[in-house]
This record gives C-alpha cells, structure tokens and sequence, in this order.
C-alpha cells in the first residue's frame, strides 16, 4: 500500500531502464531520459566533436558521451597520457580539485574513475565522479554531477557501473 500511495503522489523511485546508442556503441541503465546534444570543439590537432547524452533532475545531472580522436592522435601517444590530458581537462572545465582518481579497465581497455569537487555558478558545493575509457580512438565518459551530499546516492552509482560496450 505504501509503494502506491508513493505512485499516486508521483513519488515512486523511477525504475532504470537500460538507454542504448547505436551510433555510440554503448549502452547504461538510467531511470532519466537522456537527451542528446553534440558539441564541437577545437583542439591543438583537430575539431572533435562531443556527443553528449544529458538528464538534469535538479540537484544531479547524470551524463553519458563520446568524442572520436584523430587516428594519428591516438597512435603518437600513450593511452595513459591521453587519459591524464582527459582528466585534466575534466577539472579545469569545472575549475575543480581532483579528490579521488584510480585506475580502472572496462573490458581490456584503459579508464579511470575519479571524483572532483568544485562549486556551481551559484557558489554551493558539487562533487562530479566520473569513469573515463579510451576504446581505440573513441573516448567515453561516464559523468554524474551532484550537489554535496548527493554523489553517492544509489542512483549515481547504479549509472557509472552499469556502462557497456556494444558488441566489444
């Protein structure tokens, strides 16, 4: 009885469903609808394009994308080091401070999990963990941002494991 009178108000916690990209070649488990946006971005060796797939419920953002390097890019560097220039990259775009970072595979492949803190635009407290892959020459992110207090909810957590390949 309590879980409908939960549904009737709306209150129900949503149940995951799993949300595939064909065109990504991944899929995760998100209760949220994500939407899709694709963002270009100029780099020392080539414009890449960002696909993002985003869900915003207020206090967490849950967040799933890939970005295509260059061949050349990724054949003239270390996987490692490709990883790191992500990494960084992760916390100056939020002008944060790294917190946590492991390494990690996702199959055989190269990741890293990590966790930055960092304020939002209205000055309260984030924290974004996050798990990065490098699969050949594509990059996945694995994000959720979360005002403190909120990043290790079971949502946020069910969402960065439940990331897999498509047919690796």
């Amino acid at each position: 009885a309590t879980l409908l009178n939960l549904t009737l108000l709306g209150l129900a916690p949503k149940v995951a469903r799993e949300f595939t990209s064909d065109a990504g070649g991944f899929s995760v488990m998100t209760p949220y609808t994500l939407k899709e946006t694709v963002q270009s971005v100029e780099t020392q060796a080539a414009t890449i394009d960002i696909h993002m797939f985003v869900a915003d419920q207020g206090d967490t953002s849950l967040i799933v994308g890939y970005s295509d390097y260059p061949e050349e890019i990724v054949q003239a560097n270390d996987p490692e080091e490709l990883l790191d220039v992500s990494r960084d990259g992760a916390v100056t775009n939020v002008q944060g401070e790294l917190v946590a970072e492991t390494k990690t595979l996702l199959n055989q492949y190269p990741g890293r999990e990590m966790t930055i803190s960092a304020t939002t635009s209205t000055g309260h407290a984030m924290v974004l963990r996050s798990r990065i892959f490098l699969v050949d020459q594509r990059l996945y992110q694995v994000m959720a941002v979360a005002l403190k207090g909120k990043e290790n909810s079971a949502v946020i957590g069910d969402f960065l494991r439940s990331f897999k390949l498509l047919g690796k």
